[in-house]
């Protein structure tokens, strides 16, 4: 789990099956020192990770990935 600890949610709303959040991310974390340093960029895996726990959030029920083809993030979110 990445939640409070590589990031903080600092919204969350979940409303007719739409769930919109906003997070920080601790600069401090581990997980930038191997990623890209002087130019941090929040790997893939870690992305999909947040999902999976604000997807959980929303639900309140265990989701898990079971399929998925290529997944490529090319920019940030807004």
């Amino acid at each position: 789990m990445l939640g409070n600890s590589f990031y903080h949610i600092t919204s969350f709303e979940h409303e007719n099956g739409i769930v919109t959040a906003g997070v920080s991310f601790n600069a401090t974390s581990t997980i930038f020192k191997g990623h890209f340093p002087g130019q941090p960029v929040v790997p893939g895996a870690c992305m999909l990770q947040m999902e999976k726990e604000l997807l959980e959030k929303a639900t309140g029920q265990h989701v898990q990935l079971r399929k998925a083809g290529k997944i490529k993030y090319i920019s940030g979110c807004s």
